[in-house]
């Protein structure tokens, strides 16, 4: 809650035709069909959906009485003093407080019942471990021993903002927002489970030039839920009935298709300022009115075709009473009480176009499996981002659109904000040429400042909880430890769900059973040579569809290729040597970015290519290792510099002479084993799990701040040069 009473909104009042007998036959149904709630196919789940008397959420009030001027202590350490109980309901012991800090800073105190705590905290903590997201509202602080999740204070919700006189361009701004804060959530198999308008906090300023949004966040995570691919909630009546989709009204299946369902009719909340499925006061004030039966009957009205109804019964189920229900409701349409289809409304708000209610339409559609993702959603073309940043960046921007079309308006503009007026396009930075040297120091230095990422007070997360990985070239001969299957192990054992992949099939079954017989994570083998497009391709599909999205891909199919140098070489075998050592790395590449680039946040994905210290000292008795290892090194450098305003990391990891099954395959002396030792400063033997805690690294948030470096893992080889002459060989002797 954001502290601030909702205006009064409007409804549209097309009111159902329902009949007694009718009536009579819905609560008949509604009676039967209220059950606990459950879960169908979970691997980790967590819903905190009802409160009610019997619920298995219902608790007692916290023993800590709190009352205003209370004072609080945060595990920060930071103290609360309670200003005022901004929200309490009848049903629920649980109050929402607004407090302040020492230093006059509002915040909002959440109290919740002890196990939806530990399940809200556990999430959120999960959320904060992978970066603060500007779009999600995440806990600042918590106190729990009175079972408190503090927030930041928001201005206003979406709820009482929409009925204010927001432009079309900031409300499309809103609603840009809010979906990638869904998206962030979709990306992490979390189903939101309460979206609804004034679940959406708003940051805002009033200035001449109007309403300036400075920041949206979705709020309200506590009865969010991880829900993985193929997995749904069922058993539950989720969110808010004014907001629900119909699914969700029939107790499940629920998954992220019905948080898009929700958000669908937010953007028509927005747009039109109505709650369209709300009830008006006349028909609540008729007893023989249900208002769920008037709810469901506009749902069905707006969205429900033909083809997509009869997929929802079938996504409900045979056995679902709810079945009835609608095809109950659905039969009150006739000639006399048409329905009125969204796609077909009209009306004279701005942005009420052909474009909105297409997206509207890809997002409500009755059928679950063909809504559109937040994703999909977020690059329709309705919601095209235009590019006028927030705050002071805003007000320039504004100010100087204005100069460009009526240049006579420049004595309008305040002394502090003149410069020049000139007619050009304004993009994000080239206004900031237009202000004098100190205007333009200034206002830089506002934009920097109001940009300034918040420092957690605790370190960057190692985990990988939530994150998909592919590792090529994942399996090893036996139980042997490659530098592949190393690295799948431990990025398992951190949280990452592995897609194994090599084209030795029990090579790769053979890491999936390591990674899985110890409880040590998640991995799925496939069988594929990264050589092929098409293979590479399947690969990235392959992990998207088991785990939902892709993070990190670790290139590490490498062999040793042609024998020979520049004068015997076989050019057919070095060309095949190149095309396995290079050519994968760039296939694998080409089709893990793009899915990487539906990811969100600051670090979008990473990949850690697996070089050799040979590509950076050469020297070997063959010319085509060193030369394609030395590509990589480069081709690294380039990748990162490419991918990096998409947010993706890429690093190289270069080993040098470890022991692994790829070198005492073919058989290794004792004295030869001995000599590699010695090469190194540390006079130490390394291993695969060197080189796989090398990539972890690379591939983890910890490396947040680290890309285009070549590390290598040699013991200090690569330095070594010269260190075993006598002192007296040194030019300084």
């Amino acid at each position: 809650m954001a502290g601030v009473k909702p205006k009064k909104v409007l409804f549209l009042r097309w009111p159902p035709r329902l009949l007694s007998k009718r009536y009579m036959t819905f609560n008949t149904i509604h009676r039967a069909v209220i059950q606990p709630p459950r879960f169908q196919s979970r691997s980790r789940v967590a819903v905190s959906c009802s409160y009610g008397p019997g619920s298995p959420y219902s608790t007692a009030p916290p023993s800590d009485t709190i009352t205003l001027r209370s004072r609080l202590a945060g595990e920060s350490g930071r103290q609360y003093t309670i200003e005022c109980i901004l929200q309490e309901k009848e049903d629920r012991p649980e109050k929402v407080y607004l407090a302040s800090g020492d230093n006059g800073r509002k915040f909002v105190l959440k109290e919740l019942p002890p196990s939806i705590f530990e399940l809200a905290y556990d999430m959120q903590r999960d959320l904060l471990a992978q970066g603060r997201s500007a779009y999600l509202r995440l806990m600042c602080d918590t106190t729990p021993k009175q079972s408190i999740i503090i927030y930041d204070y928001a201005t206003d919700h979406l709820l009482s903002l929409a009925q204010k006189e927001v432009p079309l361009s900031a409300r499309k701004r809103i609603l840009r927002d809010t979906l990638r804060g869904l998206a962030e959530l979709h990306d992490r198999n979390i189903v939101h489970a309460d979206v609804k308008a004034n679940n959406i906090l708003i940051n805002y300023e009033n200035s001449n030039e109007g309403i300036i949004i400075k920041g949206v966040q979705l709020a309200d995570l506590e009865n969010a839920a991880y829900v993985t691919p193929g997995s749904a909630i069922i058993g539950s009546q989720v969110g808010n009935q004014l907001w629900r989709s119909p699914e969700a009204h029939a107790q499940g299946p629920v998954n992220s298709s019905s948080d898009i369902f929700s958000f669908g009719i937010v953007c028509i909340y927005v747009i039109l300022r109505s709650v369209i499925f709300a009830p008006s006061p006349e028909e609540l004030e008729d007893a023989e009115m249900e208002p769920l039966s008037i709810i469901l009957e506009r749902q069905l009205s707006y969205f429900a075709e033909p083809d997509t109804f009869d997929a929802l019964l079938r996504h409900l189920g045979p056995e679902s009473p709810w079945c009835e229900i609608f095809t109950v409701v659905r039969s009150g349409f006739n000639t006399q009480n048409p329905r009125k289809p969204f796609h077909l409304w009209k009306g004279e708000k701005p942005g009420l176009d052909q474009d909105f209610k297409d997206l509207v339409g890809g997002m409500t559609n009755f059928d679950p499996a063909m809504r559109i993702t937040a994703r999909e959603a977020l690059a329709h073309k309705c919601l095209k981002e235009h590019r006028e940043g927030g705050g002071v960046q805003c007000v320039y921007y504004k100010i100087y659109s204005m100069l460009a079309t009526d240049p006579n308006k420049y004595d309008n503009v305040a002394p502090e904000l003149r410069a020049p007026p000139r007619s050009t396009r304004v993009t994000s930075h080239s206004h900031i040429t237009l202000l004098s040297p100190s205007l333009a120091n200034n206002h830089h230095q506002a934009i920097m400042t109001s940009q300034q990422p918040e420092v957690s007070s605790r370190p960057i997360s190692a985990s990988f909880a939530g994150k998909v990985a592919i590792v090529t070239g994942a399996g090893s001969a036996g139980d042997g430890i490659g530098n592949g299957r190393a690295a799948a192990i431990l990025l398992a054992e951190q949280g990452a769900s592995v897609l194994c992949v090599d084209r030795e099939k029990d090579w790769a079954n053979r890491t999936v059973e390591m990674i899985t017989e110890e409880g040590k994570g998640k991995g799925l083998a496939f069988y594929g040579d990264v050589t092929k497009a098409t293979d590479c391709e399947a690969m990235v599909e392959a992990a998207v569809k088991a785990f939902g999205r892709l993070d990190i891909l670790i290139n590490n199919v490498g062999i040793g290729g042609a024998r020979g140098t520049a004068v015997d070489v076989d050019m057919v075998e070095w060309a095949s040597g190149m095309e396995v050592n290079v050519g994968s790395m760039v296939l694998s590449a080409k089709y893990a970015i793009p899915a990487m680039q539906k990811n969100t946040g600051q670090v979008r994905g990473s990949i850690v290519n697996m070089g050799s210290v040979a590509g950076i000292r050469g020297g070997t008795p063959h010319l085509l290792y060193p030369t394609s290892k030395g590509a990589i090194v480069n081709m690294t450098r380039a990748m990162a510099a490419h991918h990096a305003p998409d947010g993706i990391r890429v690093n190289c990891v270069c080993p040098g002479m470890l022991y692994t099954p790829m070198m005492y395959a073919g058989g290794m002396s004792e004295e030869a084993r001995e000599a590699r030792k010695k090469r190194s400063l540390l006079g130490t033997e390394g291993n695969g799990w060197d080189a796989g805690c090398a990539v972890r690294f690379l591939a983890s948030d910890e490396a947040r701040w680290v890309t285009g470096v070549i590390l290598p893992v040699d013991a200090g080889a690569t330095c070594a040069v010269g260190s075993d002459l006598p002192k007296t060989a040194s030019v300084s002797s």
